[in-house]
């Protein structure tokens, strides 16, 4: 059960000497003004700064300006000049404190309402004072169930981490310590950003209620072009160059079927049979699959993945008696442990426009797979949602997720419990399911 106790950092002191320069530093942020927003050494401000809550040193996060700053002063605290969020040095990483968020969302709040209507609300002081906020309970954190910092258009980013985070075989994998930063010799790594991301969330309760992936955002944009820049992405390209980056991180290749953990996890094989119509000749090929990717012409996930695999009749010269058409059809011939089902709800339009399919698409929790020409099946358990709100350009992503028995809705850094009933009507973009029973060979066994 999840307890109703946040753990927030222990260096934040609820005291006027933290909180009044805070709400300042905040005003001035949400109203638009000349706060000075870039770096005081490199003098650039399109990189992450930070403004010292004690002094008005601004100084870069990623560069280390900052950093070197706190060593000088002995400041711990910066405040996020994009977003308010606050960053402190000791913890080393972005903090929380439910009070000091509801204050900074009410600032925002308010300075939303006066640019549109020119003037500050009645009562501003009593409405912007801490005091009534200290009749609402916390929010609930524990040990493998935290919120994700949104860093600034990086909700297509936390949603995939979520998934990654309670998908029960790589929590195993990682907690086992099967990649660590002692042992890897990269100067640059993904592999080693995760571990860290899963030692942080599952460790214990401590330092601040919510994850911030500043280094995981940092080697993305690194490492990936595509993905660099503030701007809005898609969570499925981000969980494919993710597994990708581990793939190959953790001595996976190109060879088919692949040995690394990655693979193991998150790769099977589909048949593609081409029956030629008149001799009945059949071609077989295997392919891999990492994911099912079904278009949205059924009412529920059973129907997308029949049709999915239902034959279809193809233009085809057979080799054995030279007819010109044939059929082609899938199979799943080799399943993953866990699977990944991609609802296509992004298309374009016969004038080449990017349009999104809001379609209501049923699923169940168990999901029934069969495989091997349909001789055997897999019983699968839904753990994760993935879904996108709003349209192309104003789209935001939420996650759902099953942590110790009850599901939870993951938006940023807010979590809620939620019912069944609400998972199951969700529009849901990305579906990931596991193995409801699995079953770990036993080396010894095998041989005897």
């Amino acid at each position: 059960m999840v307890n109703d106790v946040v753990e927030t950092c222990p260096h934040i002191k609820l005291q006027s000497s933290f909180i009044e320069p805070y709400h300042k530093i905040c005003t001035q942020i949400f109203a638009r003004n000349n706060l000075r927003r870039w770096c005081s050494v490199c003098r650039k401000s399109n990189k992450r700064t930070l403004r010292c809550l004690e002094c008005e040193y601004t100084g870069c996060l990623w560069d280390q300006h900052f950093e070197q700053h706190v060593k000088e002063s002995r400041h711990s605290f910066g405040v996020d000049l994009k977003n308010c969020h606050i960053y402190c040095y000791v913890c080393k990483d972005y903090v929380y404190h439910p009070r000091l968020e509801m204050l900074r969302v009410k600032i925002q709040n308010i300075r939303a309402w006066q640019n549109k209507h020119k003037r500050l609300p009645d009562r501003y002081e009593q409405t912007i004072s801490l005091y009534p906020y200290e009749k609402y309970s916390s929010i609930c954190c524990t040990a493998g169930l935290r919120g994700i910092q949104n860093l600034g258009a990086t909700c297509f980013m936390s949603v995939i981490l979520q998934s990654t985070l309670h998908n029960p075989l790589l929590r195993n994998l990682f907690l086992s310590g099967f990649h660590t930063f002692e042992t890897c010799k990269r100067s640059s790594c993904m592999t080693c950003a995760i571990d860290n991301m899963f030692a942080s969330v599952y460790a214990s309760k401590e330092k601040t209620s919510f994850y911030g992936p500043t280094v995981i955002l940092n080697l993305m944009w690194k490492m990936s072009k595509s993905l660099s820049g503030y701007s809005q992405q898609d969570g499925h390209e981000f969980l494919v160059y993710l597994l990708d980056q581990m793939h190959s991180e953790s001595g996976g290749d190109n060879s088919f079927p692949c040995k690394c953990p990655i693979h193991k996890i998150f790769s099977g094989s589909m048949k593609n049979v081409i029956t030629c119509s008149e001799c009945k000749t059949q071609k077989v090929a295997t392919d891999p699959l990492m994911e099912v990717s079904l278009d949205l012409h059924e009412p529920s996930i059973q129907g997308c993945l029949e049709r999915y695999i239902s034959p279809e009749h193809i233009q085809y010269t057979c080799s054995d008696c030279s007819a010109k058409t044939a059929t082609k059809q899938l199979f799943f011939d080799k399943l993953p442990p866990t699977l990944c089902l991609q609802l296509k709800r992004f298309e374009q339009n016969s004038f080449a426009i990017s349009t999104k399919v809001d379609k209501v698409i049923t699923y169940p929790m168990l999901l029934k797979m069969q495989y091997n020409f349909n001789q055997d099946s897999v019983d699968y358990q839904l753990y994760s949602i993935v879904c996108h709100k709003g349209t192309l350009d104003t789209g935001h992503y939420i996650a759902y997720t099953l942590f110790q028995d009850h599901w939870y809705l993951l938006d940023d850094t807010t979590i809620t419990v939620v019912s069944e009933s609400e998972v199951l009507n969700t529009q849901a973009y990305l579906l990931f399911y596991h193995e409801k029973n699995l079953v770990y060979e036993d080396e010894h066994s095998e041989k005897n």
